[in-house]
């Protein structure tokens, strides 16, 4: 028998790899979310171009639509006084 830990056949090498290669670094796994409850998910319509701006407006700032939207809606409460 050959040393291959017991097994009769002689593991083959991959051609496409180089000696040299070395194993990029894993990538961390994003932590999930947690939902504790105290948020809550909603669904809204709104007209086309108005969505745009948004698109545009959250993109800009460089935030998720979601927030853009939760951030406007807490302004303009604490504008009115609510």
């Amino acid at each position: 028998m050959n040393s291959n830990n017991g097994m009769p056949f002689k593991k083959r090498t991959n051609p496409l790899e180089s000696p040299q290669a070395t194993q990029p670094a894993p990538t961390p796994a994003p932590t999930p979310k947690v939902n504790d409850g105290s948020r809550l998910k909603y669904t809204a319509t709104m007209d086309k171009a108005l969505h745009r701006r948004l698109k545009v407006a959250a993109a800009m700032t460089g935030i998720q639509i979601s927030t853009y939207i939760e951030e406007a809606v807490e302004a303009r409460l604490n504008k009115e006084g609510r």
